[in-house]
């Protein structure tokens, strides 16, 4: 067992020192800057900064940061929808050591009593330690503060979050730690979803949610009425007959829950509002299990594709002919490619034919062909209008999108 231990422990640290840390200085302090991941495609990735607080300098706190910033990488290997679509994300990794007469650098607070733990901190100075790391133009920040006391909060329209260590003994009983804690406030950062529970004074997420009547993952009936298959905006993964639970019951925590295994309905208990209602009875926005419901799964990667629409044509020139490759790191066996060439010739539209019936990633084309590639992503994540991408040549079809919607007009969402 100790070996087995010791030999993960090389592994880690063989992975960890491949990829030497790029220095940088912020206010007079060494800093650096190690990619923990690459995309698929670096040229169209979604880039997840990841932001040390609160620990020091010291040879002991630098290497828990490197051990946690680490562990956030299982994010990709167990929560989806972050699994399926790792091949979109780079992931960085920032530290820059807090002053040890400090606690924080950012002005973390966690000024709300249990079980809120809404916290608080500087976002100008975020921002300005990501400018000096050469990193302002990240899509999603998530700050990690060393303290373990269980807190975060999320600011949707930045694409900003922040949470505690959250290493507590009643999280390591409930298997309910780091990890978890991340992808939840991911969820309320990167989509705009709200929590999933009745929960006392998060008033914004009310107003909210009365302003808005349906949020992707909360809907309160119109006129305080009964739940509506037809007006809800989950209504395309509602069954005929979708149960209806009227009462905020303690279900019992669930890690295990699958969310394609279990009733997709109206489960009263979301966004801090009386009579608003949820889609299934778990979810890791409510931080009862370790999975997204079916609903939040959707808004995560219809959000994916608003940071970063995940097709792109590399374009060579060989002779008298084009070779167009369409890039992308949305999987393989869930997308469906489309080539169109305006005015093709007969033996230029056999080619595209070709290419569409045979689903070619690689088209040739006689040089000053004008070309248009669609993707259309069939996963099972999505119910109703598929998510596409498009690309072009000469001209690019498409523009990196911004995540839209009332969610970006919250201060912070989160515990």
């Amino acid at each position: 067992m100790r070996f087995s231990i010791l030999c993960a422990l090389i592994l880690v640290t063989l992975a960890w020192a491949k990829d030497p840390p790029r220095p940088f200085s912020h206010e007079g302090r060494g800093g650096s800057v190690r990619l923990l991941r690459e995309a698929s495609d670096p040229q169209q990735a979604i880039d997840l900064v990841i932001v040390a607080d609160g620990y020091s300098s010291k040879k002991r706190e630098r290497k828990r940061f490197e051990g946690d910033a680490k562990a956030l990488l299982k994010l990709f290997e167990k929560v989806e929808p972050f699994e399926s679509y790792r091949g979109l994300f780079r992931v960085h990794a920032v530290f820059l050591p807090t002053p040890e007469d400090q606690p924080t650098q950012l002005g973390v607070e966690i000024p709300h009593p249990e079980p809120r733990n809404l916290m608080t901190f500087e976002l100008e100075a975020l921002k300005a330690i990501l400018a000096s790391a050469g990193l302002a133009d990240a899509e999603l920040v998530h700050v990690l503060h060393d303290i373990n006391r269980f807190g975060g909060t999320a600011h949707p329209g930045e694409g900003i979050s922040i949470s505690s260590r959250n290493a507590s003994e009643l999280n390591d009983v409930l298997e309910m730690g780091l990890l978890y804690t991340v992808a939840h406030e991911l969820g309320h950062s990167v989509a705009g979803l709200v929590e999933e529970r009745p929960g006392p004074g998060r008033g914004a997420e009310r107003q909210l949610l009365a302003q808005a009547g349906a949020l992707p993952n909360a809907w309160a009936p119109p006129d305080g009425g009964a739940p509506s298959a037809e007006l809800a905006p989950w209504a395309a993964w509602l069954p005929d007959e979708p149960v209806v639970v009227p009462h905020d019951d303690d279900f019992p925590y669930s890690p295990t829950f699958r969310a394609d295994k279990r009733p997709v309905g109206f489960f009263a208990g979301a966004a801090s509002m009386p009579g608003a209602y949820r889609a299934q009875e778990h979810c890791l926005m409510r931080s009862d299990t370790h999975r997204f419901c079916v609903v939040c799964r959707e808004a995560l990667v219809r959000a994916f594709y608003a940071l970063s629409p995940p097709l792109r044509l590399e374009v060579q020139v060989d002779g008298d002919e084009l070779e167009l490759q369409a890039r992308s790191g949305v999987p393989a066996e869930q997308r469906r490619l489309r080539w169109e060439v305006p005015g093709a010739t007969p033996e230029v539209a056999e080619r595209v034919a070709r290419a569409n019936a045979e689903q070619l990633d690689v088209l040739c084309l006689p040089v000053g062909s004008r070309v248009r590639c669609t993707l259309e992503d069939r996963t099972p994540f999505v119910r109703g209008a598929r998510p596409t991408a498009s690309a072009a040549w000469p001209l690019q079809a498409t523009q990196p999108g911004q995540l839209a919607g009332a969610a970006g007009a919250l201060d912070g969402l989160g515990h």
